[in-house]
């Protein structure tokens, strides 16, 4: 039987719920702790009945699940301002980590982090999801041969939505900082911080996971939700120049204001020979022939990749260092903001679809459009 890894789970409500679900299902690992700080909520109330099914002890404080079991993996799921503080303790004492996207949202955590893993010399993955499907690692694949040629620019939609009672579910939702760490709970490090992975992976021709990074940005941020705690962005446009020899452009959109979500999610990646959107299957290149893409016959999961990087050496989808850029680069679109966010009255958004489809087609941002909405 293959070896066994430990496991101490730190956050088994919302996304921790699915991992601890799927944790107690793989027979590669074996969960000894888990922890929440919110054992009143109805989803970690479900995983904690799972474990204790299992035998596994639950604690509300991860430093003590630390201080009284060894463990090969943490496995960090908890909200962005907890990411860096439990993943430098986990590699100090001596655990590889899985912490959720992303990885954190302060770029000098960001460097606390990668040097503590330099230190400890163990795996850190970031759980990205687009960059672990085989989509992406196949359209990456190509772009790496060359099927591309060099990488001139990325656009990147984020259509989602969200009711006003997501952002009052949790005293950390939607804020700036909370317990005086950097939390930045706004779109673009919440839900599109994984296609701003997926664009920045998409964005040069190395072979696999190496992510570009910004250099400079322009931006604008807006928050229209009707909802006093709500502290950051809802809605963003951004133009980033990305690092590389190409030095090609991110054009990214992203917003929770969408009331059914209409419009779709997408990253459209141009090339020197063509251009490809990302779940497509299929490159079209300049000269009017299509490259049907060739992708990985088989992707392991998030948890089994892990596995195989911890056993064998295999790369992770995500690697810290690179998942890191991610952090950098959403820094660099606040900084272009001046960390100012524009309050808009939520009637007065229109047709945010059309808006975005037009800014995405025109590679600008909200106030460069031909006909701009006035709230741009």
């Amino acid at each position: 039987m293959a070896r066994k890894l430990r496991v101490i789970q730190v956050g088994i409500g919302g996304i921790g719920h699915g991992h601890c679900r799927r944790l107690l299902e793989n027979e590669r690992y074996q969960m000894v702790a888990c922890c929440d700080a919110y054992p009143e909520r109805r989803d970690v109330r479900e995983s904690m009945a799972a474990a204790e099914s299992a035998g596994i002890p639950f604690f509300t404080d991860y430093r003590v699940a630390f201080r009284k079991f060894e463990a090969d993996v943490a496995f960090i799921c908890t909200p962005h301002h907890w990411h860096a503080p439990m993943t430098v303790a986990a590699l100090e004492r001596g655990m590889h980590v899985f912490v959720e996207k992303p990885a954190t949202t302060s770029v000098e955590d960001a460097r606390k982090m990668v040097e503590a893993q330099k230190k400890a010399r163990k795996v850190v993955t970031v759980g990205f999801s687009p960059v672990a499907g085989a989509e992406c690692i196949g359209l990456k694949n190509h772009i790496a041969r060359g099927d591309l040629g060099e990488i001139q620019a990325v656009v990147a939609v984020v259509n989602w939505y969200r009711a006003d009672d997501y952002y009052t579910r949790a005293d950390w939702v939607g804020r700036k900082k909370v317990a005086g760490k950097w939390c930045r709970d706004g779109v673009i490090y919440n839900q599109a911080s994984h296609t701003m992975a997926a664009a920045l992976m998409l964005a040069n021709t190395s072979p696999g996971p190496v992510f570009s990074a910004g250099k400079g940005a322009r931006a604008a941020l807006y928050r229209a939700h009707p909802v006093e705690t709500l502290e950051m962005e809802d809605l963003g446009c951004a133009v980033i120049e990305l690092d590389g020899p190409s030095r090609p452009t991110l054009y990214f959109y992203a917003t929770t204001c969408n009331p059914g979500e209409k419009g779709i999610t997408w990253v459209k990646v141009f090339g020197e020979k063509g251009a490809a959107i990302l779940g497509s299957g299929r490159i079209e290149r300049r000269d009017g022939t299509t490259v049907p893409l060739k992708l990985p016959a088989h992707v392991p999961s998030k948890h089994d990749n892990l596995y195989e990087a911890i056993t064998r050496g295999a790369t992770p989808f995500a690697p810290l260092k690179e998942g890191v850029k991610a952090t950098y680069t959403i820094d660099k679109i606040y900084e272009a903001a001046r960390h100012q966010i524009r309050k808009v009255a939520w009637a007065d958004l229109g047709d945010l679809s059309e808006i975005i489809s037009r800014s995405a087609a025109q590679r600008c941002l909200f106030s460069g459009l031909d006909s701009p909405p006035p709230w741009a």
